[in-house]
């Protein structure tokens, strides 16, 4: 319902109609009452279902959804899905010298970092668990991937001198068969291909 003031707010709106002969004409009783409170606690609980609560980005549970509905508006609109698979190397590390509030700063750093480099309402960030993180680029290809990747390795550089990035992008094409699992798996795959280098490389 649209108020004096030119905004909105939910009712709930119950009636009753009432005849008292056959041939009468029916009176038509409503009652409506304010229920904007209650929906914005719906909301509010609708959103914590989706959403990671240390750091604000989106969850694995939503992941399958949105990858759902990306994977088949690129389909039908011939465009090309970049997933990228992160993990933090070293992570235990800051949460043994410095303690978890520490490390969950630094989750909490670097996801604020991810939100600013990500193309706002086109793109995605989810936490899976502990320091592991899905990213979604949507219309983009394994170059432009490799250029998020690279300005998120600089970008924590500031936050720690412990931490780095292990990767695997995959670039998912209209026309492959959607999987969702099969495609975090191969990045997952590509991801600790690249940790085990990092490693040989240290």
């Amino acid at each position: 319902m649209c108020r004096a003031q030119g905004d909105y707010i939910w009712i709930e709106s119950l009636g009753n109609t009432i005849q008292e002969k056959p041939d009468a004409c029916a009176i038509c009783i409503i009652g409506s009452r304010d229920i904007d409170i209650r929906k914005e606690k719906e909301e509010k609980l609708k959103l914590a279902s989706f959403v990671d609560s240390l750091t604000g980005l989106y969850n694995r549970r939503f992941f399958y959804e949105i990858i759902a509905q990306e994977a088949s508006k690129a389909k039908r609109l011939n465009y090309s899905i970049c997933l990228i698979s992160i993990d933090m190397n070293d992570f235990k590390k800051v949460n043994d010298l410095y303690g978890h509030i520490a490390g969950d700063q630094l989750l909490i750093d670097f996801a604020e970092l991810t939100q600013n480099i990500l193309r706002k309402n086109v793109d995605y960030a989810f936490r899976f668990g502990g320091d592991e993180f899905v990213i979604l680029l949507i219309g983009s290809e394994q170059k432009d991937a490799e250029k998020v990747m690279a300005r998120l390795n600089a970008g924590i550089k500031e936050f720690t001198d412990i931490v780095t990035l292990a990767y695997g992008i995959v670039e998912i094409n209209a026309g492959d068969f959607f999987d969702p699992d099969y495609f975090v798996n191969a990045a997952d795959k590509i991801m600790y291909e690249h940790k085990q280098q990092m490693k040989g490389i240290k």
